[in-house]
């Protein structure tokens, strides 16, 4: 049974089908990701700029209810086209998969939306020449809460009862009852779905409706 299924599910299987009982090992969750294939109306850097932010909206408002802090924020962008005159980093755009990435450190973990949100417009910051078709944004190297220290300065302890307010008033109302501008034409896109390899958890903010 391990040989077919190539790994432990195999065994897993095994017991089932005899009525056994099995005990998974805990896990602790590495990541929170959310990837977009651009339509055609939105394949272009302000279009897709709006759906990176919505996409990084869903991420960062299930941090707190996973009470999760993520140290990391990546950013990546499939484009479609050439490099020449790219206006990042030569060695921003890959140019076999011609894909756009890069990363961030958030300093000591953090949770609250908008100092995320500043992390990606810095990585936003100089996009490569390209029609952009995919993007994804994964917030990781997650930390639980009693790891994580509380803001010392007051702008950041400001900007982190701001999102929690945003969060308050999106868990009393609907998801996006409150948003940035810059996300304006884009709140209707990159709507949660079903994914393959995963049952959604309803009680997740900005789950599949």
């Amino acid at each position: 049974m391990e040989r077919a299924w190539g790994g432990v599910l195999g065994r897993y299987w095994y017991r089932w089908l005899r009525g056994q009982e099995t005990h998974s090992r805990p896990t602790r969750r590495r990541s929170i990701a959310h990837q977009h294939v651009l339509p055609p109306d939105a394949r272009n850097e302000h279009a897709a700029w709006g759906v990176a932010v919505r996409s990084l909206y869903k991420a960062a408002s299930r941090m707190p209810h996973l009470n999760d802090f993520a140290q990391k924020l990546s950013r990546s962008v499939g484009l479609i086209g050439q490099r020449h005159g790219a206006l990042g980093s030569p060695d921003a755009l890959d140019p076999k998969n011609k894909t756009w990435t890069d990363s961030r450190n958030l300093e000591g973990g953090k949770q609250d939306t908008m100092t995320i949100l500043t992390g990606l417009q810095e990585l936003w910051a100089k996009p490569p020449k390209g029609t952009p078709s995919f993007l994804g944004v994964t917030l990781y190297e997650l930390l639980p809460a009693t790891s994580v220290t509380a803001p010392l300065f007051p702008q950041d302890q400001r900007r982190e009862k701001l999102s929690q307010l945003i969060d308050q008033l999106d868990a009393a109302h609907a998801p996006l009852t409150v948003y940035t501008a810059s996300i304006h034409e884009s709140r209707d896109k990159a709507r949660a779905e079903i994914a393959f390899r995963s049952v959604p958890d309803l009680n997740l903010p900005d789950s599949v409706r």
